[in-house]
């Protein structure tokens, strides 16, 4: 990855499968709501992952459906790695996300997001088997902060 990048990681007392799964099945229970951090701004829209690398990651409102980013890593349960563009983006800027759940002492696996983009600089974003953020280090930018 290349330009600004950031990491963060959590502890969480889960199998990576489980962990692997909240973070990609429930993304929209965890990804910020908001006109800053999604197309529907204050409408109500689902977020999904479209499964494997070159899946899509797509937010539907209104009987629409728009292309956030796209997979480019789709390793359960060890990594997954995404393109993702904010609706303030020039056409050519997005921001790298790479997540990987690591064995840890005890047990305890880490999934951790690390981000960077040309506009927004370092994003990072951690998901915990309660299936919400722990930690998180934002530039303001939106998306996976």
């Amino acid at each position: 990855m290349s330009g600004d990048s950031a990491s963060v990681s959590v502890y969480v007392a889960v199998a990576p499968p489980d962990a692997f799964e909240v973070f990609t099945r429930e993304i929209d229970l965890w990804w910020r709501q908001g006109p800053a951090y999604r197309i529907a701004g204050r409408r109500r829209g689902q977020i999904h992952f479209e499964e494997g690398a070159g899946g899509r990651l797509f937010e539907s409102f209104d009987e629409r459906t728009f292309e956030v980013g796209r997979i480019t890593t789709w390793e359960p349960p060890a990594r997954l790695a995404f393109e993702w563009r904010g609706v303030n983006f020039k056409p050519d800027e997005k921001t790298l996300v790479e997540v990987s759940f690591a064995p840890q002492r005890e047990g305890r696996w880490s999934p951790c997001a690390t981000a960077a983009s040309p506009r927004c600089g370092p994003i990072t974003r951690c998901a915990t088997a309660a299936r919400a953020p722990t930690s998180r280090a934002s530039s303001g930018c939106g998306g996976p902060a």
